[in-house]
């Protein structure tokens, strides 16, 4: 099944989902097994929405295999008492183990998830071994977690279960002087790289043993970092560290005049910072990444966190740590999300960061995409007209990168189309800082004026390519190691999805979500703050139709979804399905190869590598690039460039001399 989200711990917490590749395990598993698909039973269960909709799911799945509404229906209820029972005596046997286990006695809790923990191949046995030491071994499940109620105060952004799980084992554990814990994880587990950051803080000073398992661990290692632990616990005293607590930054920036800092991620940043300038807060882009961003990032964090999040952390640091910086006079934004990806942890571990550096006044503003998106923008005091003016700038920037990664190929005075790029920009800035908002709208006739200035040769196509991927990664040159410039200097046309899409889906998810929790009020604000966006939009779209060939409007997002659900169900949420149903659009629009933008150990990426072989196959065998990013440039990668533009070439060659070229059949596949 697709157990795309778990009951919540406790009230309060913001959501409570799977990892993102429990999600799609059974999707990765049938594109990789040669068997038959119908027999490859994945019912998609939201634990966390209630009953109703996991009813709902598994009445459709008994309807299939031909049982009775009504045996489903018993089966069902049946199961629930089942897994209630279970549950009962986990916490009757844990209370029971707590009670006799000696004041001046010393354990250790397993704390891990039920896949790792409980499997002696993936555990390397460690509970029998510590049982061999004379060591009791307590699970995790037997502590009384659904008692630990301020986790949801203290906690609320851990929207992973096991997170959950997790943090209340800590403050349990943190409390009675007989338990420590043995904190077991995999390699390249994503959720863990945030976790045990907050785990640690949680245990309020108390020692704790970390072991990640991989292929390769070894029971010898296991024993011996055990015994080393257990020798120091014989000395351990108690160090009293202040409990981690969930603080709200203040949002009035106009009336304590601090600058804010707009992460470099995309060009539409530009516009973003001048439209926040209008309205009388101080706000500046930051510079480009670099080998600096880089050093800090990684001096920083510990190296298991995604790579988006040690490039933000550096970005962060060179502006706090440069010697004329001024606590009092800057603030930075970071977006938040709800998960599944790791994305929506990077403002709180950048504000624990801050806090241990002696940083903790200075603001890291976590602007919600989701839910809470109208609200905070209110609180920053950015009005409807402010976000008339910055949408409308962000929109243009879009469409003016549009016409340079399509124009800047052909250029014959090489240079010229950046040149007259980043003029443009600035001239845009001046204009939304001014607060102009006719003369920005009508930017895109000069945009296009001055571009159709610039002579191209055409006289030789170059073949298409379309990149996908991680947001960040695909967007910051730095981070992607400049691969648009490589591929283009390789002889290829490049096109980026748009920063446009991206806001799409987040206000498609807003709507989603308001449906499924009947929160008609909110519903209804959507549904008329998406009415005036979307008439902005086609008013600036509608300047540069005819300039832009490929792309020029995205296509309506439930279109887009439905084009991917035959890879990955749309509840899987995230850039997983957004970039196969892109990599589906590049290949209907004549594109010849699809680079896939990967940082290293990014979940949704890893999942779209694992779905990419059986979209290759179902769509005429066309080029893929795989690239993963960590900040370290990798031999041959050069070398990949080229021979996949070689490829696309060809690819591009054979299509064109199909004179009756038709779409694979399985173009939409069923779901």
């Amino acid at each position: 099944p697709t157990i795309v989200n778990a009951e919540p711990l406790v009230d309060g917490m913001e959501r409570s989902y799977s990892c993102v590749y429990v999600q799609a395990t059974p999707q990765i598993l049938q594109n990789a097994i040669e068997c038959d698909k119908s027999k490859i039973l994945t019912p998609v269960l939201h634990f966390e929405w209630g009953k109703r909709f996991v009813k709902e799911e598994m009445l459709k799945l008994a309807e299939s295999l031909g049982v009775n509404h009504s045996v489903a229906k018993k089966a069902l209820e049946e199961a629930y008492a089942a897994q209630e029972r279970f549950y009962k005596l986990l916490k009757e046997r844990g209370e029971d183990v707590l009670k006799n286990l000696p004041e001046d006695a010393k354990a250790l809790v397993i704390v891990s998830r039920p896949y790792n923990g409980f499997d002696p191949a993936l555990n390397l046995n460690i509970p029998e071994k510590l049982r061999d030491m004379g060591v009791l071994a307590i699970p995790m499940d037997f502590l009384p977690l659904s008692d630990v109620k301020e986790i949801a105060r203290d906690f609320p952004h851990m929207y992973w279960k096991y997170g959950q799980k997790i943090l209340a084992a800590a403050r349990i554990i943190a409390k009675d002087k007989r338990l420590y814990p043995v904190y077991i994880s995999n390699f390249g587990c994503g959720p863990d790289s945030f976790i045990q950051k907050f785990f640690i803080k949680a245990l309020e000073g108390k020692p704790a043993l970390f072991i990640e398992i991989d292929e390769h661990s070894a029971d010898v290692g296991a024993i011996t970092r055990l015994e080393a632990f257990l020798d120091s616990l014989k000395n351990a005293r108690p160090s009293k560290v202040k409990p981690v607590r969930a603080t709200k930054q203040p949002f009035d920036l106009v009336k304590e005049k601090r600058t804010l800092w707009i992460p470099h991620m995309d060009h539409p940043g530009y516009a973003l910072a001048a439209a926040i300038r209008s309205v009388g807060i101080p706000s500046k882009h930051m510079p480009l990444s670099d080998e600096k961003s880089l050093e800090l990032g990684r001096r920083y964090t510990s190296g298991k966190e995604c790579y988006p999040c040690i490039i933000t952390t550096g970005d962060m640091l060179k502006i706090v740590l440069s010697p004329d910086f001024n606590r009092k006079e800057h603030a930075f934004l970071m977006p938040d999300a709800r998960g599944p990806c790791r994305f929506g942890q990077y403002n709180r571990f950048h504000r624990l960061l801050l806090d241990e550096l002696g940083f903790e006044d200075v603001p890291v503003i976590a602007l919600d995409q989701t839910h809470e998106w109208n609200t905070d923008l209110k609180k920053m005091g950015l009005s409807t007209q402010f976000r008339r003016l910055a949408w409308r700038g962000i929109l243009i920037v879009d469409m003016m990168k549009k016409l340079l990664l399509e124009r800047r190929p052909y250029e014959i005075e090489k240079g010229a189309s950046n040149k007259l790029y980043w003029e443009l920009i600035s001239q845009l800035e001046e204009l939304l800082e001014k607060g102009l908002f006719e003369e920005v709208s009508n930017f895109p006739k000069k945009v296009i004026e001055k571009f159709n200035e610039i002579p191209l040769d055409k006289s030789q196509v170059k073949p298409k390519i379309g990149i996908i991927g991680e947001i960040f990664v695909r967007s910051n040159e730095f981070s992607n190691n400049f691969i648009v410039e490589r591929l283009e200097a390789a002889g290829a046309q490049v096109t980026l999805p748009s920063f446009e899409e991206w806001m799409n889906y987040i206000d498609y998810e807003r709507i989603t979500d308001y449906k499924i929790m009947r929160q008609y009020k909110h519903l209804i604000t959507e549904y008329i703050t998406q009415f005036v966006a979307n008439r902005d939009k086609k008013q600036i779209q509608e300047q540069f139709k005819g300039e832009i060939e490929c792309f020029c409007t995205e296509p309506p997002m439930k279109h887009l979804l439905k084009t991917a659900s035959g890879y990955l169900p749309e509840a899987i949420r995230g850039e997983a399905i957004l970039s196969l149903a892109k990599s589906i659009e590049y290949y209907e629009n004549g594109y010849s190869g699809i680079v896939n933008t990967a940082p290293f150990q990014c979940l949704p990426s890893t999942t779209v590598n694992s779905l990419l072989e059986s979209f290759k196959r179902d769509f005429d065998n066309i080029p893929v690039l795989k690239m993963a990013y960590d900040g370290t440039l990798q031999a041959g990668e050069q070398m990949r460039i080229e021979a996949f533009v070689h490829q696309a070439r060809q690819f591009m060659e054979r299509r064109q001399r199909s004179k009756h070229y038709t779409l694979p059949a399985r173009t939409h596949r069923s779901p």
